[in-house]
């Protein structure tokens, strides 16, 4: 399988006997250092990256032999919109680091996978709220300071800015069971590496399609059969059943 850091999707021929479930994956997330590792079933990732590092995009390819599909669970992604509210972070100074990590891979909103420990902007507005307003990860950032054009934009802002205006989305979570053994999923996915969330970027006909149609691009993968984690281990319970109750994170 061959890989390019850059922002051309590279994709690699799969085997013509075997179906296939498509995973393209970006990183753009506050963290560490680059480096990359090698998984099972040919699955590769990039681990997230400094906010002030270059964005890294793979293509990769999950193998899948076909065999029975069972009944879809439908757990629904209706009911009531999840809450959304204003936070109000302060910063020493325009440099400060805010004290989290965020994926930003779906190019539209500013997911909240990690909050770092020790002291941070972030960590002295959350003690100072009552629990329904404090960040949690798992949350969206809708704007920051009234902007909203793109992530890339409320990334410097949030940079750069003392004093920090966050519109926040609780998630809306929902349910869907599938199986990968009829053939491919038709999943192409995005991820930070390190932040607990597979992002879908694209729906290609598959199992999802036929029988989970409430999922929808922009959506999230935060459970797989019961395990939560990052990216990696969320890649590796896929790749492990042939049946998968998932977890799905929807901003609003």
């Amino acid at each position: 399988l061959k890989h390019r850091a850059d922002h051309n999707l590279h994709i690699s021929r799969p085997h013509p006997r075997r179906s296939t479930f498509v995973a393209m994956f970006f990183c753009c997330c506050v963290g560490e250092d680059n480096i990359r590792n090698e998984f099972p079933e040919r699955v590769s990732a990039v681990p997230a990256v400094s906010e002030h590092d270059p964005q890294v995009n793979e293509a990769v390819f999950i193998m899948e032999a076909p065999a029975a599909e069972p009944e879809p669970k439908d757990a629904g992604a209706g009911g009531d919109a999840p809450p959304r509210f204003l936070a109000l972070i302060k910063k020493q100074t325009g440099s400060e680091s805010v004290g989290w990590q965020v994926d930003i891979v779906d190019r539209k909103l500013l997911f909240l996978c990690r909050i770092l420990d020790g002291p941070s902007p972030l960590q002295n507005y959350n003690l100072s709220v009552s629990e329904e307003k404090q960040l949690k990860v798992g949350d969206y950032i809708m704007q920051v300071n009234g902007k909203n054009d793109s992530v890339h934009e409320m990334m410097d802002t949030s940079r750069n800015s003392e004093q920090l205006e966050l519109c926040v989305q609780r998630p809306r979570l929902f349910t869907q069971t599938v199986s990968k053994d009829a053939g491919s999923l038709g999943l192409l996915l995005t991820h930070a590496k390190g932040c607990p969330s597979l992002c879908i970027e694209d729906i290609k006909e598959g199992t999802v399609m036929r029988h989970a149609p409430e999922v929808q691009i922009g959506d999230r993968i935060v459970t797989v059969n019961g395990v939560k984690g990052d990216s990696e281990t969320l890649m590796k319970a896929i790749q492990k059943d042939a049946v998968l109750k998932i977890e799905f994170s929807r901003a609003g």
